[in-house]
């Protein structure tokens, strides 16, 4: 029931999306996702095409085609493609997907860059309420790493960072807090290197070849001390806090994190 853009249209918004958004926000896994529209997934599976169509509406933000407007502004970017992806599915009986998380994350950039914040809001905490359902909040994978897992981690990471960002612009409290979570953290490997390698050995990025996800992972660590300042700071019930010494901590905190940084 989708309607894709024309497939020269579809693979220009994909490149854009990818070396536009996906190099700061991780959310997929390249290579695979062409696979699938290769093979027509996005054509049999409803999931699976929400996702290309929300990366279509992502990607249209920065295309100057025409072909991407609904009317002759560019805050229609996109529109075409984003209204026709139902957010909320009508029962919460079924387990939770990593599509699903994932078409949070997507969607979310996207209302984000319409300026859509309010509307936004509400899907970054049911996507960690329903990553939480399934786990993912203490998942530990050890050395049994997997594509899905990862992208697991991957997505909950990023509902995390939009949780504590948009509760600091807007003043709200955060629907999880890092006491609640213990998950690995988000494998530095590129796209390229997931499979298994000659020695077997799979998520393992290259000696001397510096991770495209190095950002990613120092940016989550300034996340947890925004979520402090978002706790400790700006908390409502101030009771016990000194906002003096905890403002003098997180100062030698994000001090350490930019000495550390290349």
């Amino acid at each position: 029931m989708f309607i894709f853009p024309e497939n020269d249209l579809l693979w220009q918004l994909i490149h854009i999306f990818f070396t536009e958004v996906s190099v700061i926000i991780p959310v997929l896994h390249r290579p695979t996702f062409e696979r699938a529209i290769n093979s027509g997934w996005h054509l049999l599976d409803h999931k699976f095409g929400a996702i290309v169509l929300t990366v279509c509406a992502i990607g249209a933000l920065y295309s100057d085609d025409p072909r991407v407007l609904v009317q002759d502004t560019k805050l229609t970017s996109g529109w075409t493609w984003f209204r026709q992806v139902r957010l909320v599915r009508s029962n919460f009986i079924e387990p939770t997907s990593v599509n699903e998380l994932q078409l949070f994350c997507l969607a979310y950039i996207y209302l984000r860059q319409n300026n859509m914040y309010d509307s936004a809001w509400p899907l970054v905490g049911l996507g960690l309420r329903l990553a939480v359902e399934r786990g993912i909040h203490c998942l530990k994978t050890g050395n049994s790493r997997t594509m899905e897992s990862e992208l697991c981690i991957r997505a909950f990471w990023i509902l995390r960072s939009f949780d504590v960002v948009q509760g600091l612009t807007m003043g709200r409290p955060p629907g999880i807090t890092s006491e609640d979570c213990d998950l690995d953290g988000v494998a530095e490997c590129d796209d390229a290197y997931w499979d298994q390698t000659p020695h077997n050995e799979a998520f393992t990025q290259p000696v001397g070849t510096v991770s495209l996800l190095s950002f990613f992972t120092h940016y989550l660590k300034l996340i947890e001390i925004a979520a402090s300042v978002q706790r400790l700071i700006y908390c409502v019930n101030e009771k016990g806090v000194s906002r003096q010494k905890v403002a003098k901590e997180l100062n030698s905190d994000v001090e350490r994190l930019v000495t550390f940084c290349p």
